[in-house]
């Protein structure tokens, strides 16, 4: 009979037979299934936003990982194998054309942000207050930057670039344009890091991305040097 347990009375178990049923509780609440955290809401889509040369835009800049992303802009429209995030899409509702596409895009590497992609965005501004794609931006961008912002013959056109560093890194920031001029209308721009090229003699293979899109893939082609 248990210790303190009298005549006819239920017994009160001790201590130590206590000790294997709190243990097969600890097993069985440790088996268990977390429980699942809230989703993220689906985005709005980002349509408006400033461009920061070299950092980023819209609220995100490069080097995020994809938790930091989805925590400001929520879940994106597409999301590609945690290597992009697509977060604009056609938006009737500002005046544009119905079905007219709108590019927010993230690319992300090592689950970190590496390219920013924005194409016909018209509610995107600079710091300094001019629209993207107004005919002020490029005069806007040389007052800034000076001899800094450089013409590029890009593999798809025209485009003025800077070039930045961020962590350690080169950062290139791309305007692309229909063609050169102070008043040339910019229709996307790229914020991208460059993946590293292989040089003459070098045996190391190049550092390249599993999915190379569209455009950045054009922009990261060739290396910074």
């Amino acid at each position: 009979m248990p210790i303190g347990a009298a005549r006819g009375q239920t017994p009160v178990p001790t201590a130590k037979a206590l000790v294997p049923l709190l243990a097969l509780a600890f097993s069985i609440a440790l088996a268990a299934p977390p429980r699942a955290h809230a989703r993220a809401p689906l985005t709005d889509g980002v349509y408006v936003g400033v461009v920061t040369p070299g950092v980023g835009a819209g609220g995100i800049e490069l080097g995020m990982s994809r938790a930091q992303v989805i925590a400001r802009l929520g879940r994106p429209f597409v999301d590609l194998d945690h290597e992009f995030m697509e977060y604009a899409r056609s938006h009737p509702g500002d005046g544009s054309a119905r079905g007219e596409y709108r590019e927010f895009d993230l690319y992300l590497r090592d689950g970190r942000v590496t390219s920013i992609a924005i194409g016909n965005q018209p509610g995107f501004h600079l710091a300094t207050g001019e629209r993207v794609s107004g005919p002020g931006a490029i005069s806007a961008l040389r007052r800034r930057f000076g001899h800094r912002l450089k013409a590029v013959h890009g593999l798809g056109g025209p485009l003025y670039r800077i070039v930045d560093r961020r962590r350690g890194k080169i950062v290139w920031t791309d305007f692309s344009t229909p063609r050169f001029g102070p008043h040339a209308k910019i229709t996307s721009v790229d914020i991208v890091w460059p993946l590293p090229q292989r040089r003459a003699g070098d045996r190391r293979s190049a550092h390249r991305p599993a999915r190379a899109p569209s455009r950045i893939g054009r922009v990261s082609a060739r290396s910074a040097h």
